[in-house]
């Protein structure tokens, strides 16, 4: 018996000490809060909320056509007030294409979905 409570009790404490760190990763950027954007690369996006924090957005893979010239984000969370999170969807146009994730002559987009979301600018 006495072995099962000290067994417990430090899985218990083990546990506890991985709260903080499981903390530091739960991001809540909602839609409505972000201010700013910018595409750093085909997987990474840094945005900016009202309050100038910035987030890093990686994707889960390469999104087709999406590059530094990357214009009219869109993103397609549950609702506006609902977090971004994994699994959400970037849309994007490129400059003379007002339509996001589309097929335009030579240029094809992909539809990019959200992999991780991150505080600050991890470029």
């Amino acid at each position: 018996m006495h072995r099962k409570t000290v067994l417990a009790a430090a899985v218990f404490a083990s546990a506890l000490t991985a709260l903080p760190a499981l903390a530091a990763d739960d991001v809540c950027l909602r839609l409505n809060d972000v201010r700013g954007t910018e595409v750093v690369d085909n997987q990474t996006l840094l945005l900016t909320d009202r309050q100038d924090n910035e987030y890093t957005v990686r994707m889960t893979g390469a999104c087709v056509g999406l590059h530094t010239a990357g214009q009219n984000l869109t993103f397609r969370p549950l609702s506006e007030l609902s977090c971004l999170r994994q699994g959400d969807t970037v849309g994007y146009s490129l400059p003379g294409e007002p339509l996001p994730t589309q097929v335009h002559g030579q240029t094809q987009q992909s539809t990019c979905f959200i992999g991780s979301i991150s505080a600050g600018a991890q470029a």
